[in-house]
């Protein structure tokens, strides 16, 4: 795995584990993730727009609104199916509405260009050829680190609940809309982390960019759970090998000579292969909803 690759995987994680907590730990599908990731991508990108900005503190800045950014998408989606008792899919479908306009105000069009201005990712240059790599793995360690302490803690363990058994927290009297919107806030703010990466990185952000995110989250965290399958309610691993094989199966296609214009369709070809064969095999098992999602 040459260390192109493993930048791409690194931009790509954090938009993965949120997508792992709201999809497959709580069972929501989260359709409104693509939002979070572009409206943090967008958000985080006015930072850069400041005369003086520099160094450490721009790139802390830009990490935390872009979170922030994605955060505020998952708990308008969160509240909308909480307290309108909208379903999950309409809740996401008008959010996703509501800040497309919202995106495209905050930037004064549908397009901002950022590669002219300072890059945070640049912070160390100590890799010639990918110079954003070891600030990028930085970003990666530590959101991968305080995912995994957050699922250790009892808020983690409800959302785990809340897509596991939701007549267990009305049970115990939990505070269901409040382990929905914290839930969805923890996913969208990590899509917005991962949305401010790529935007950084490609130089630009636009209110299109996550067209196809939810298809990619999909695919990821189905290879996931073939590959990495575990009678554990939580498997952040899960997550973490499905993203490595999404790409890794990537850039076999890009070998082969493939038009990636075309990858769409093979995620979708995939995903439901990889349906149809552990419906059929696992099901049997006595193991409903093997993929947890």
């Amino acid at each position: 795995m040459n260390l192109a690759i493993v930048e791409q995987i690194g931009l790509y994680i954090p938009l993965v584990l949120g997508a792992y907590l709201s999809i497959s730990l709580m069972k929501i599908p989260n359709l409104s993730i693509e939002a979070a990731y572009v409206f943090g991508a967008i958000i985080a990108s006015q930072v850069l727009m400041f005369e003086g900005n520099s160094g450490m503190v721009t790139l802390l800045l830009a990490v935390i609104l872009s979170a922030c950014g994605g955060a505020m998408v998952g708990i308008v989606a969160a509240t909308l199916c909480q307290a309108a008792q909208f379903s999950h899919i309409l809740s996401a479908i008008i959010t996703m509405g509501l800040f497309h306009g919202i995106a495209q105000w905050v930037m004064g069009g549908a397009h901002v260009t950022i590669s002219h201005l300072y890059n945070p990712l640049r912070l160390l240059d100590v890799v010639k050829e990918f110079p954003e790599l070891p600030v990028i793995v930085l970003i990666v360690v530590g959101v991968c680190l305080l995912f995994y302490m957050f699922l250790k803690t009892e808020l983690g363990i409800s959302c785990a609940l809340y897509g596991d058994n939701i007549v267990f927290l009305k049970n115990y009297r939990m505070n269901q809309s409040y382990v929905v919107v914290a839930g969805m806030a923890i996913s969208g703010a990590l899509a917005g982390i991962s949305g401010y990466m790529v935007a950084q990185s490609n130089g630009f952000a636009d209110s299109t960019m996550g067209v196809g995110l939810p298809l990619l989250c999909l695919s990821s965290l189905i290879i996931g759970k073939s590959l990495y399958h575990s009678d554990r309610p939580i498997q952040m691993s899960s997550a973490l090998v499905g993203v490595v094989g999404y790409f890794m199966v990537q850039t076999v296609l890009l070998r082969i000579g493939f038009d990636l214009r075309y990858f769409t369709s093979v995620q979708a070809i995939l995903v439901a292969t990889l349906l149809i064969i552990s419906s059929r095999l696992f099901v049997r098992r006595g193991q409903q909803n093997f993929l947890g999602i």
